[in-house]
């Protein structure tokens, strides 16, 4: 049965490949549209190159900057937005305009305020802090009593409400799929 999945899921890989390919030879344009035949010999040509090492760390450096700063803000902001309904009506105009308009039209823009060096940095933060809010609103709204009471929590409180509780480490509040497992 295993054997069925797995080359069900290679043959249908294969089609799309080909598909990839087939279009790729129908526009004849590597500069719009690269198969993956070359794509691949292009990969393998730069793998040995320091430089290329060097490239991708860097992107990956960036991107994840601009991940960690969006799920500080969002988890801030979400915790804020919950704890406070003066917070959550100033945030959210701000938090539909960043997810209403497509990451593209940042991109002109961005280039103009933050420069190409920082692009990664400033695109990433902006598609993932609504997300992290959202989540975070949303997991603290579904939260119940009895998840918060099993053994090793700790909640912190802000006034008359619990905000976070820690202590396993990986706390799921911002997930909006915060309940209890067995449900």
């Amino acid at each position: 049965m295993k054997d069925n999945i797995l080359l069900k899921k290679c043959l249908i890989w294969l089609f799309w490949i080909a598909v990839w390919e087939g279009a790729s030879l129908l526009i004849d344009n590597d500069i719009l549209f690269v198969g993956p035949v070359k794509m691949a010999h292009s990969l393998w040509s730069q793998i040995g190159q320091p430089l290329f090492w060097a490239i991708i760390l860097g992107s990956f450096a960036r991107i994840s900057l601009g991940f960690l700063g969006a799920f500080i803000c969002g988890i801030l902001l979400g915790s804020l937005a919950y704890v406070s309904s003066l917070v959550r009506e100033f945030v959210e105009p701000l938090m539909l305009l960043i997810k209403s308009v497509p990451v593209a039209s940042f991109v002109i823009l961005a280039l103009i305020w933050v420069g190409s060096e920082n692009l990664a940095v400033f695109i990433s933060f902006l598609v993932v802090v609504p997300v992290t809010y959202v989540n975070t609103l949303s997991g603290l709204a579904v939260r119940t009593k009895t998840f918060w009471r099993w053994p090793g929590y700790s909640t912190f409180h802000c006034g008359s409400e619990s905000i976070i509780s820690t202590s396993p480490p990986c706390c799921p509040i911002s997930s909006a799929a915060a309940r209890r497992p067995w449900e």
